[in-house]
């Protein structure tokens, strides 16, 4: 057979080391560079060599490169659509990816895969669509997925994100038939968790065993997790030692552990997971530190701080987090302050509204409410009730009425269905004998339907401060 057309010959020859030199491709100058010699050889319209181009871009970190790449082809394909719903997710343009989901349903000429739903239910937990999350659920039945456990797997993950427990139970439930596996249990637990239904993370985790199925790392770290009691917690421990006893030695694991063991009251079981660590990351320090700060052990806790700083960690966005909360219990204020000011200098960390209410906190356990008052007016962004009610928990310890009622207003104007404002001002209102101001406080709750829930809202402050 004679080819007539000798560029023809050449394109032929060329494609199968372009593809291999793009799927092996691991930089992204070198993968521009066989972009250019693919446009020279006029090969840059070739289908399977521009979704080969998609995948590397993506792997690559060149995003902007993908998006114009795919920008620029004539015709797209399933592949070179659900490369770019992948790329759109991993780089933080979820939205972008539904809409070129809703795009392509819309043009109906490419049918949408399994991995299209993949990508796309990734995307809307990105977003926290629930509308969007509900459409994209009903096209993968509509297209004859029901029963793919992985995507019911990722739909659990989906609601989950989007704050619908029942629904990803409703998921979870129907999935009985089709052989749920581990990751299934893992994701509804997670989710469980989440939501902070501790005591529904257990009694699943307890249930893994009728199915036959062994729990793993993540199974664990979940069940941990959903621990709010000491019984519960070296139950699960005990469980870690003889079903493996090598995740006892588990930096992740380890680090639950330490967190668990805090949270249900006993900070020497944390010391002991973290003296028994083989080693440690910037998160177990942070965890202990944590502990210590929790447990108003304030100087152990800058003691494990120099600790830490000696050994060549780098303390992070939570580090710091962390640290702040150990000065403020232990009143250690210009440390504090120090800290503070050294995560932004040093270490070139921007100060989220959490370490704001850290600094809050510091100045108002130590009574400086004045202090306290001008970090929220000088708060670069809009200051949240949280922040508020920091100030106005301590404006309840020291009975600072001028400032107690600005923060109860504020915490009430953002958030007008809670009762904690309500009451703490009514409180500092009761200790000084202002009692037509409390009886006031008490219709006006009445009046907004706003109802007081014992614990709750005690509850709500500690685990948003510690």
């Amino acid at each position: 057979m004679i080819l007539s057309n000798p560029r023809m010959i050449q394109k032929t020859e060329m494609n199968p080391n372009l593809s291999e030199s793009l799927l092996t491709c691991q930089s992204l100058i070198h993968g521009r560079g066989i972009h250019s010699s693919i446009t020279c050889l006029g090969l840059d319209q070739d289908r399977y060599l521009r979704n080969t181009l998609l995948i590397m871009y993506s792997r690559c970190h060149g995003f902007e490169d993908a998006r114009h790449t795919f920008g620029t082809m004539q015709s797209m394909n399933i592949i070179s659509c659900n490369v770019m719903i992948s790329s759109f997710v991993q780089y933080g343009h979820p939205e972008d990816a539904v809409n070129l989901f809703e795009h392509i349903q819309n043009e109906g000429i490419i049918q949408p895969d399994k991995v299209t739903f993949l990508g796309i239910t990734k995307a809307c937990s990105a977003l926290s669509d629930i509308g969007r999350g509900i459409l994209i659920h009903a096209s993968i039945i509509c297209y004859g997925y029901g029963n793919d456990v992985v995507l019911m797997t990722s739909l659990i993950h989906m609601y989950g994100k989007c704050g619908d427990t029942r629904s990803a139970r409703r998921v979870f439930d129907n999935m009985k038939g089709m052989g749920r596996d581990l990751i299934s249990w893992n994701a509804m637990m997670g989710v469980y968790n989440d939501s902070e239904e501790g005591k529904e993370t257990l009694k699943l985790f307890g249930e893994l065993k009728l199915e036959a199925l062994e729990p793993n790392r993540v199974s664990f770290i979940h069940a941990l997790g959903g621990c709010s009691s000491l019984e519960s917690g070296r139950c699960i421990h005990q469980c870690i030692a003889h079903k493996n006893y090598e995740l006892t030695f588990d930096l992740v694991v380890g680090t639950e552990l330490i967190s668990m063991y805090s949270r249900c009251g006993s900070l020497n079981h944390a010391w002991l997971v973290f003296d028994h660590l083989p080693s440690h990351d910037v998160i177990s320090w942070s965890t202990m530190i944590a502990a210590c700060a929790q447990h108003g052990t304030g100087k152990e806790a800058l003691q494990l701080i120099d600790q830490m700083f000696k050994e060549g960690f780098e303390p992070n966005e939570i580090t710091f987090i962390s640290i702040l909360n150990a000065c403020s219990h232990a009143g250690y204020v210009k440390k504090g302050c120090s800290f503070f000011l050294s995560m932004i200098t040093s270490y070139h960390i921007l100060p989220t509204m959490k370490h704001y209410g850290c600094l809050i906190d510091l100045f108002g356990r130590s009574g400086r409410i004045d202090h306290a008052a001008d970090v929220i007016d000088t708060v670069p962004f809009p200051a949240t009730a949280l922040l508020w009610e920091t100030l106005l928990a301590s404006c309840r310890v020291y009975g600072d009425l001028i400032h107690g009622q600005l923060a109860a207003e504020s915490v009430i104007r953002l958030t007008p269905e809670r009762a904690s404002p309500y009451v703490l001002l009514s409180n500092i209102y009761a200790e000084k004998g202002q009692w037509d101001e409390v009886e006031k406080i008490r219709n006006m709750m009445i009046e907004r339907g706003v109802r007081k829930e014992p614990g709750l809202e005690q509850n709500r402050y500690r685990r948003n401060h510690t």
